[in-house]
C-alpha cells in the first residue's frame, strides 16, 4: 500500500516561482498530506558536460526572487542536509528519490511539474506506481519525476542498492530515466505489484520536443492527467523558468498560467 506523503529534493539555490508552484498545487490537492523538502546545502558544480540540459545552479545570477521562505506558509517541512555532496544537484535528487521511497514509502516528486488533481484515487494498493511508455524521440521512455512506492517495494530497494553503478557524470539522465528503463526491463521476476500509468497520467507532454507547445499555449491538458511535467532541464523550460513571475502568470496565455487561473490557484 502506498501512502499519500510526499518527499522532494532541491539543492541549494533559489526556488523559482514556477518551482514553488509544484508545492502550491501539491498542497492545494493534498491539504492533509505530509510534504517534506530536503534541501542539499553542498553539491558539485563543475566537471560535467551535459549538452543542452541545464539547471539553475549553473547560472544562479539569472534567477529572481527566492520562494523558499514561502514554503512554510504551505505547511511544507524544509529539512536542510549536506547529503550526497560529491554529486551534482540532478544526481543528488536521483539518489535521494530511491532513499526516500525505501525509507518512508509514499511519493517522490521532482520540482518541475504542476499537480493537477489529488492522487487519492490512484491505485494505491500497488507496490510501485510509475510511467513507462513509447516516445517518438527515444523509444521506451521511463521518466522518474513521479514515483509512488510502498516501503517494502523490491524494485525500490534494488534500485537504491545498485543505483551508482549506472552513474555517468556526463550523462544528465544516467541515474534517472536511462537507469530506470534498464531496471524495469531486467530479465528477472519482480515481486512488486506494478501500476504502469499511461503517459497522460503524469506526463501529458510525453516528449521534450513538444515542450514549446506548452509555453505557446497550444497544448491542452488531458482531463485524466494528475500532474504536468515541464522537463526542467530543457533549454526552453529553463528560459521560461527565468521569466515566469507572479505578474507574468496572471496575464500570460501559456498552458500552465491559463490552467492555474482557471482553478483560481493564483
Amino acid at each position: 500500500m502506498i501512502n499519500l506523503n510526499f518527499g522532494l529534493w532541491w539543492s541549494g539555490h533559489k526556488i523559482s516561482y514556477l518551482r514553488y508552484l509544484t508545492f502550491k498545487t501539491l498542497r492545494y490537492f493534498h491539504p492533509d498530506s505530509n510534504i517534506e523538502l530536503f534541501v542539499g546545502t553542498k553539491f558539485k558544480k563543475d566537471g560535467h558536460s551535459w549538452g543542452c540540459e541545464k539547471q539553475e545552479f549553473e547560472n544562479p545570477e539569472e534567477m529572481g526572487k527566492d520562494y523558499m521562505v514561502e514554503l512554510g506558509e504551505l505547511g511544507v517541512e524544509v529539512r536542510k542536509v549536506d547529503w550526497f555532496s560529491q554529486y551534482h544537484p540532478n544526481f543528488q535528487s536521483d539518489i535521494f528519490r530511491w532513499w526516500y521511497l525505501n525509507s518512508y514509502g509514499g511519493f517522490y516528486l521532482d520540482t518541475d511539474q504542476i499537480i493537477l488533481r489529488s492522487f487519492d484515487d490512484l491505485p494505491l494498493d500497488n507496490d510501485l506506481i510509475f510511467s513507462a511508455y513509447e516516445a517518438k524521440s527515444c523509444g521506451l521512455y521511463a521518466p522518474v519525476g513521479v514515483i509512488g512506492a510502498s516501503k517494502d517495494s523490491e524494485v525500490v530497494k534494488f534500485t537504491k542498492d545498485n543505483l551508482l553503478s549506472f552513474l555517468d557524470i556526463n550523462s544528465y539522465n544516467s541515474l534517472g530515466p536511462f537507469m530506470f528503463r534498464q531496471v524495469i526491463t531486467m530479465d528477472r521476476k519482480w515481486n512488486d505489484k506494478f501500476f504502469n500509468a499511461p503517459s497522460n497520467v503524469f506526463y501529458p507532454v510525453p516528449d521534450s520536443y513538444l515542450i514549446p507547445e506548452l509555453y505557446s499555449g497550444k497544448f491542452e491538458i488531458p482531463s485524466d492527467s494528475y500532474s504536468l511535467h515541464w522537463f526542467g532541464g530543457h533549454p526552453k523550460s529553463q528560459e521560461f523558468n527565468r521569466y515566469f513571475t507572479e505578474e507574468f502568470a496572471m496575464e500570460s496565455n501559456d498552458t500552465i498560467s491559463k490552467w492555474l487561473r482557471g482553478k483560481e490557484i493564483i
